[in-house]
């Protein structure tokens, strides 16, 4: 059985025009990542022009209510930037932990319960999310 997964996307206000982390381009790569590790993704929700420090972004929060009424088994996001935040952090990964919730990374890879773990194969992406989703910046 294909697990379900939820995708977030951000773009904060200060940002700037840096295209590699368009939403258009954050979707995308998230949903290329779930078809090529089998997950059913159930949405992808975006907020746009969030400032990096916002508790509650409105979509963020549509997304986790979505892990906890639905059977979803991945939260999909680009990198760890998009989730950005310590209490935002804390508190998205005790939910994803309570509800059995592996966080996915587009750039970093796979994050099983609170035990991160560094991908050297993907060091050379890092800071050049082009590599990492086949376009150029």
């Amino acid at each position: 059985m294909t697990q379900r997964a939820i995708g977030y996307a951000r773009l904060n206000i200060d940002d700037g025009p840096y295209e590699a982390l368009s939403i258009d381009r954050q979707r995308q790569a998230i949903e290329d990542y779930a078809i090529d590790n089998g997950f059913e993704l159930v949405a992808c929700l975006a907020d746009r022009d969030v400032a990096r420090d916002a508790l509650h972004p409105p979509k963020l929060e549509a997304a986790l209510a979505v892990i906890e009424d639905n059977d979803i088994k991945a939260f999909i996001i680009f990198d760890l930037s998009r989730q950005s935040g310590h209490l935002r952090s804390i508190r998205t990964m005790q939910l994803l932990a309570a509800n059995g919730v592996t966080l996915h990374t587009v750039l970093e890879g796979r994050f099983p319960g609170f035990g991160f773990t560094y991908f050297d194969e993907l060091e050379g992406s890092r800071g050049h999310p082009e590599q990492a989703v086949g376009g150029t910046a």
